[in-house]
C-alpha cells in the first residue's frame, strides 16, 4: 500500500554549475496561494498576460528568487533560499522557472485550467466584476468549456445577443 510519504510527485534537476545542480519539485496549491499573496501581480500573469522577465523584475525584484525558491523542497517563504535564487545567473533562472513549469503542470498550464474550470460550476455574469477583462480567470471559466493547448482562447463561444437588444453605430451624415 502506497502512504503519503511515497506520494512525493515528479522531480527535476537543473544543473546550476558544473557538477552541482537543483531539485525542483511541482508548486502545489499552498505555494501558489502564497505567492499570489506576496506577489499580486502573478495574479494577471497566471490568467494569461504576458510579462517579460524585464516587467517582473522592475515590478518586485525579490519576485523570481521565492518562484524560483518555492519549487525546492523546504524553499517556500524561505528568505535565505529566495536570496540564493535571487543571485543564480539570469539563464539558470530561466532554467529553474521552465523545470519548475514541467513538473508543475505536466499536462501543460491550458490543460490544467481547463481542468480546474471543468470541477468548478461558471459564476452568472451578473454576479462577477470584472467580467470582460481578458486576463481575469472568470471569464474563462465562464464557457465551462476546456481550452485546447495552443490557443488563447476558450473553444466555446460565448452567445452573440440578440438583434433586439444589438446596438449599431452609424456614421454622422452631412460631414
Amino acid at each position: 500500500m502506497v502512504g503519503i510519504v511515497d506520494l512525493d510527485g515528479i522531480r527535476e534537476r537543473v544543473e546550476i554549475a558544473p557538477g552541482k545542480s537543483i531539485e525542483f519539485i511541482g508548486w502545489s496549491a499552498r505555494a501558489v496561494a502564497s505567492l499570489l499573496r506576496r506577489f499580486p501581480f502573478l495574479t494577471e500573469v497566471m490568467g494569461g498576460k504576458a510579462l517579460t522577465l524585464t516587467e517582473m523584475t522592475q515590478t518586485d525584484p525579490t519576485a523570481l528568487g521565492a518562484i524560483i525558491a518555492a519549487g525546492i523542497k523546504g524553499g517556500l517563504e524561505n528568505k535565505e533560499m529566495e536570496d540564493s535564487c535571487s543571485d543564480l545567473p539570469l539563464q539558470t533562472q530561466v532554467d529553474c522557472l521552465k523545470a519548475i513549469h514541467r513538473v508543475t503542470f505536466p499536462k501543460g498550464f491550458r490543460p490544467f485550467l481547463s481542468d480546474v474550470f471543468q470541477m468548478t460550476p461558471a459564476p452568472k455574469p451578473s454576479m462577477q466584476e470584472g467580467w470582460n477583462t481578458p486576463s481575469d480567470f472568470s471569464a474563462r471559466a465562464r464557457t465551462n468549456g476546456p481550452m485546447e493547448p495552443g490557443t488563447s482562447t476558450p473553444d466555446t463561444e460565448l452567445p452573440k445577443p440578440s438583434s433586439d437588444s444589438e446596438v449599431t453605430a452609424t456614421p454622422p451624415s452631412g460631414t
